[in-house]
C-alpha cells in the first residue's frame, strides 16, 4: 500500500476529502508562553541608542537641550545609564533658561543650584524670558529677587546672557538689577524689550571679552560706553531709539554725532 502524504491546512483552505484522516497536520497558533519568551529574548538585545558611545550620546543630548534646557530631568528618568551620564557631564548643565509667566512663581532655588553645581566650573549660558509679563500682571517680586541674586552670584561664569525684558514697570527694574558689576567671561549679550528706555539701566562695570552685542535701547549703549570700552566687539545690533537722549532736555536728535562718538570709543 502506498503511503499518503500529510496535508497542511492554514485554516482557510478546505480539505479535498470530506473526511480528515489521522495523518492530516493542522497549523496551530504559537502558545502565549512562546510569544512571551520571544519578547523577552528580543528585549535582551541592546538597542542602537544604548550602544552609542557616551561622547555621541552627549552630543545628542546637547542638541536636545539646546531648545529644551528645562527638560533635563526627562533624560535622567530614562534609565540608569542615562542618569549617570547626565549627572556626571557638566556641559549638559550649562544652559539655564528661565521663563517668567504671570501667576507663576520662580523656579525652586534648589533647581537653579542644581544647574550651578552640576555644571562645575564651566561657563554658563543664561536666558531669562519675560516678554509675556504685561504692565498690570501680579508677580511675587520678592521670590524672584532671591533667584536673580543667586544667578548674579555666577556672573563671573556667564558666557552668554539673553534677557527679554517685561512690560511690567517694577519687575523690569528688578530684572535690570543683574546688569551690574564685571562680567569677565561674557562674550555674547542680548538685552531686548526696553519699554522704559532711560529708566532701565545697564550698569556693567566691565565686559572685556564681549564680541556680540544686541541692545533694544540706544540709551543703554551710551550708558555702557560711559563706563568701559568695547574694543573686542565684532557684531552689533541696536535699536537707535534713545540716541537723542545723549544731551539733556532731549532736544534735537543727535544720534549721527553719537554714532561717531561710539565709533571712536570702540576703536
Amino acid at each position: 500500500m502506498s503511503q499518503q502524504t500529510p496535508t497542511v491546512f492554514s485554516g482557510q483552505e478546505e480539505p479535498q476529502n470530506s473526511q480528515r484522516n489521522d495523518e492530516t497536520v493542522l497549523v496551530k497558533e504559537k502558545p502565549e508562553t512562546d510569544v512571551a519568551n520571544s519578547a523577552i529574548n528580543a528585549s535582551s538585545y541592546p538597542s542602537a541608542i544604548q550602544e552609542c558611545p557616551f561622547e555621541i550620546l552627549t552630543d545628542i543630548f546637547m542638541c536636545y537641550l539646546a531648545d529644551k534646557a528645562s527638560r533635563i530631568d526627562y533624560l535622567l528618568l530614562v534609565c540608569q545609564d542615562w542618569n549617570r551620564l547626565v549627572t556626571h557631564t557638566p556641559i549638559l548643565w550649562t544652559r539655564i533658561n528661565i521663563l517668567v509667566r504671570a501667576g507663576q512663581g520662580p523656579p525652586p532655588r534648589g533647581l537653579i543650584e542644581r544647574y550651578i553645581q552640576g555644571s562645575k566650573d564651566m561657563l554658563l549660558n543664561v536666558q531669562i524670558t519675560c516678554d509675556q509679563v504685561k504692565i498690570n500682571d501680579v508677580l511675587d517680586e520678592e521670590a524672584w529677587i532671591t533667584v536673580l541674586d543667586l544667578l548674579h552670584g555666577t556672573i563671573h561664569r556667564w558666557k552668554t546672557l539673553h534677557v527679554m525684558l517685561p512690560e511690567h514697570w517694577h519687575f523690569s527694574m528688578t530684572i535690570c538689577c543683574i546688569f551690574k558689576e564685571s562680567a569677565p567671561n561674557l562674550v555674547e549679550l542680548r538685552l531686548e524689550n526696553f519699554n522704559w528706555r532711560a529708566r532701565q539701566h545697564v550698569k556693567f562695570s566691565e565686559i572685556p571679552r564681549l564680541h556680540t552685542l544686541k541692545l533694544g535701547s540706544g540709551y543703554a549703549l551710551k550708558e555702557m560706553l560711559s563706563k568701559f570700552s568695547l574694543s573686542s566687539l565684532q557684531s552689533l545690533a541696536i535699536d537707535l531709539h534713545g540716541f537723542e537722549m545723549w544731551q539733556d532736555g532731549m532736544a534735537p536728535k543727535t544720534w549721527p554725532e553719537d554714532l561717531s562718538t561710539f565709533h571712536s570709543l570702540v576703536t
